[in-house]
């Protein structure tokens, strides 16, 4: 019986690996050692990562945050509460301003 196959060394790209996910943890956990709110949302505006400390500071939407969620998919499910604390009375117009501040560059947003 004759055998053919390949063999191949996966152990640098084990340790790329092993140390990638290291990496990832520890910005995790300094994200998580944060003293204010912080949350990332990628170029096409779904939420990447969030601390618990911006959890905190959205107490009638913070059940809602999950991680890949569309930023307008949060002020629509969070508008019929959040908007009215923020002086709107049109939970609509509410989300229109909302998404047109997260277009600005440099957004400073205070709840």
């Amino acid at each position: 019986m004759r055998e053919i196959g390949t063999s191949q060394d996966i152990t640098r790209q084990k340790l790329r690996e092993i140390t990638l996910s290291e990496a990832e943890q520890a910005i995790y956990a300094s994200i998580e050692a944060l003293p204010f709110g912080f949350a990332s949302y990628g170029p096409d505006d779904h939420l990447q990562y969030f601390n618990s400390e911006y959890r905190r500071l959205l107490p009638f939407s913070a059940a809602l945050l999950r991680p890949s969620m569309h930023i307008e998919d949060l002020m629509r499910r969070s508008a019929h509460i959040v908007g009215p604390a923020c002086g709107y009375e049109d939970a609509e117009e509410y989300v229109r301003d909302r998404l047109s501040s997260t277009r600005e560059k440099s957004l400073h947003w205070t709840y």
